[in-house]
């Protein structure tokens, strides 16, 4: 899959574990005890953020924010098809805006936008 910014998604299946260097990266990814690991660099940076307490720290913090991200997210796409549904049964613009909490441009935005990416 190509995006825009050049970047690119690669799938691959993880559960082949052949003996070749995208083989044991994929056993080393599946791995949960670092000393299990084929690569010392990854064994070791999993050592760090699962074993000490700054890790553990680090990891916290980051689950924390994707949750709270997930969430936002959510409530983003609740309030996009509440804006649609408003929209749908004749409500006006301004109306729309003060009833999910957003501004006016954004909401006329979500109205406008393409089907696809409703």
């Amino acid at each position: 899959m190509e995006f825009r910014d050049e970047s690119h998604i690669i799938y691959v299946n993880s559960k082949i574990q052949e003996d070749t260097k995208l083989g044991r990266l994929m056993h080393d990814m599946n791995c949960k005890n670092a000393d299990e690991m084929y690569s010392k660099i990854l064994a070791e940076r999993v050592r760090e953020l699962k074993e000490t307490e700054k890790g553990e720290e680090m990891m916290c913090k980051e689950m924390d924010e994707i949750f709270h991200e997930g969430i936002e997210i959510g409530e983003k796409k609740a309030k996009r098809k509440m804006v649609l549904n408003l929209s749908g049964m004749g409500m006006d613009v301004e109306q729309i805006a003060k009833a999910v909490g957003e501004p006016e441009h954004l909401v006329k935005e979500w109205i406008d936008a393409p089907a696809l990416t409703k």
